[in-house]
């Protein structure tokens, strides 16, 4: 296989960018409206919203920066908002937040080789991976576990 490298970012260093881009950082604390219905890749996205928006920036119980953000998810976001001038204002704070969670600044890479693997806290940590060519010979293999931690 070739590629694949993983690509992770810390939630505290996205949050003191966003702190560079207060309304960004205020819509993403604020939330967005979303479309249950659509979601497909994270449990807590499949239920309502508590309210009428979910937030994206928002603090732990222990106070400490959390961040819940994909590039998939903004489908979701965008399919809520009927009204094009307010759906042109949430995709500019989206493409914000995109901004700054894949700035070079905050995006650290990590090689994983064969039988190596790693678990993070989805909201502390956003994760990603370059893109890669399977070897037909040795499929890639990936296992998702979901954890829920009191």
């Amino acid at each position: 296989a070739k590629g694949g490298i993983s690509k992770m970012a810390s939630a505290v260093a996205i949050h003191e960018q966003l702190r560079g881009q207060p309304e960004v950082l205020k819509a993403a604390q604020q939330g967005f409206k979303y479309n249950a219905a659509m979601v497909e890749y994270h449990p807590d996205w499949r239920q309502p919203a508590m309210g009428t928006e979910r937030p994206m920036v928002f603090q732990d119980r222990k106070g400490r920066p959390c961040v819940q953000y994909a590039k998939n998810m903004v489908e979701t976001i965008s399919a809520a908002y009927d009204d094009p001038a307010e759906l042109e204002k949430v995709t500019l704070k989206l493409s914000g937040l995109e901004a700054v969670c894949s700035d070079p600044a905050v995006v650290q890479y990590w090689p994983l080789g064969a039988g190596e693997a790693y678990l993070v806290d989805n909201y502390r940590w956003l994760h990603a991976r370059t893109d890669f060519e399977d070897d037909p010979k040795s499929p890639r293999l990936f296992f998702r576990l979901w954890l829920q931690v009191e």
